[in-house]
């Protein structure tokens, strides 16, 4: 057996714990290092120490760019020139895939099936132009902008025969000119029961960076008269018709359908699903929604060839609500279906 002296000993033991700090200190200066990654940086590190850049993914940063809605004929055109109906403007999706609707119009946008505008040229010839409103987005190019309500009020005004939009992601903002969440009062005009109230389709956003949207809606009733000031209320298919495979929104609803000629708006769907909220709510979808007791407080549902629902017609596999609501709300509702019922 050998044995050290006792100086030997000692100065062995003083070496291992010099050797044992500069390990030490060279492990955390690598460990450093591979975290904050600066190209080159091999060329001037001990060849014991092996740099593993770390990838990390971004979220790119959206740049929205603003169009103007200063005029009821500004929205018609957006939507015409967004569905490229008259065929010349292929490119309008691309250059405004990222439009921020900046709303300044003054009063209420009334969105017809055919609307008439009558206006000056550049020759001072007075022009009467007919126009459609074609509910924005479509299943290859859903609305991935945002809206902005540049006029200041507690609620800003449509006036509606069809649904704001056709395809929509649900990570779009609609903000008031503060920033916050806009209330956006949607009073349907005529009788077109069987389209959805807000939206067709809600489309999930896979992007990075994507936020689940917060939306505010209250259903009114039409000015019909507008020298008697009446009201009348028309039925609609729910507020959202379908929301898809794993979309997830925060949904406030407060439905105040009700005419001052006595009449209730109803939700009704000839051959889908229908629920006053959403018709289908695909796999692994999420509703979070919050109910303001309204005016209408006697409305049914029917559907008369799909599943028919309080709030939600259908839920796919995996999908999730959360309802919370006033505490003066009427849960209680009017279900018939004719077939297929849930």
């Amino acid at each position: 057996m050998n044995f050290e002296s006792g100086d030997d000993m000692q100065n062995n033991h003083g070496y291992k714990i010099i050797k044992r700090r500069i390990l030490s200190i060279v492990l955390t200066f690598a460990l450093f290092f591979s975290m904050l990654y600066i190209p080159g940086m091999e060329d001037w590190l001990p060849d014991t120490v092996k740099i593993m850049p770390m990838n990390v993914k971004a979220a790119s940063p959206i740049s929205y760019r603003t169009y103007p809605i200063n005029t009821l004929k500004d929205l018609y055109e957006f939507s015409n020139y967004y569905a490229n109906i008259d065929g010349q403007h292929a490119d309008f999706y691309e250059e405004w895939k990222y439009a921020d609707l900046r709303i300044s119009y003054v009063g209420y946008l009334e969105l017809e099936t055919e609307h008439e505008f009558v206006y000056r040229d550049e020759n001072n010839v007075q022009v009467s132009e007919f126009l459609s409103y074609i509910p924005i987005g479509s299943a290859d190019k859903p609305f991935e902008g945002k809206v902005t309500i540049v006029v200041t009020a507690s609620y800003y005004e449509f006036r509606s025969q069809m649904p704001l939009f056709e395809y929509i992601y649900d990570s779009v903002d609609i903000l008031s000119v503060d920033g916050g969440v806009q209330q956006l009062a949607i009073n349907r005009t005529g009788s077109f029961a069987d389209k959805a109230l807000f939206a067709t389709n809600v489309i999930h956003n896979t992007r990075d960076g994507a936020t689940s949207a917060k939306w505010n809606i209250i259903a009114g009733a039409a000015l019909t008269d507008e020298e008697e000031n009446i009201t009348s209320a028309y039925d609609f298919s729910g507020v959202i018709a379908s929301l898809g495979n794993n979309a997830s929104i925060d949904l406030t609803f407060e439905n105040s359908s009700k005419g001052t000629d006595d009449s209730y708006s109803n939700i009704i769907a000839n051959a889908n699903n229908v629920g006053l909220l959403v018709g289908t709510m695909g796999e692994g979808s999420t509703l979070n929604a919050h109910l303001i007791s309204g005016s209408n407080n006697s409305w049914t549902v029917t559907s008369n060839g799909g599943n028919a629902g309080a709030f939600v017609g259908e839920m796919k596999s995996g999908s999730t609500l959360n309802i919370s609501a006033d505490a003066s709300y009427n849960y209680s509702r009017s279900i018939s279906v004719t077939t297929n019922g849930a």
